[in-house]
């Protein structure tokens, strides 16, 4: 499971798992007086205004994955990357898993690039099957 940490300096610290609704993720923003969409909020330590955003794990497998993210990239982007992921057919996910551990990615843009090309060949090896 990946989370995203937000620490709001005064305010508090909120933790949600993603992927998530980004309503939801604009509200828990709200609660500790972030006014900003998770469009505009980067994976980044020292952001203006007391604002600290990091990803964090449940399984250690899954730090090579946070590690595709730069302070370029927002929550947005990393929510985006995990729904790609886990919606992706199974022997695509397992492949790109495989490829992410191997370090074969340098950022998530990489990463979906690949979904996409692995499941557009996995929908035409299952077409020919048809024939």
């Amino acid at each position: 499971m990946i989370y995203a940490v937000v620490e709001h300096e005064g305010y508090g610290t909120i933790a949600f798992d993603l992927p998530s609704d980004e309503n939801m993720m604009f509200w828990k923003l709200i609660a500790i007086g972030i006014r900003k969409s998770p469009k505009d909020l980067r994976i980044d330590k020292n952001q203006p205004g007391g604002i600290h955003v990091k990803l964090a794990v449940s399984d250690e497998g899954e730090i090579h994955f946070t590690q595709l993210f730069s302070t370029e990239d927002s929550l947005i982007n990393v929510n985006e990357a995990v729904i790609a992921l886990a919606e992706a057919d199974v022997s695509v996910r397992e492949a790109v898993e495989d490829r992410i551990v191997e370090g074969r990615y340098c950022s998530f843009r990489e990463l979906i690039c690949d979904i996409q090309n692995l499941s557009n060949f996995e929908e035409q090896r299952i077409a020919l099957k048809h024939f």
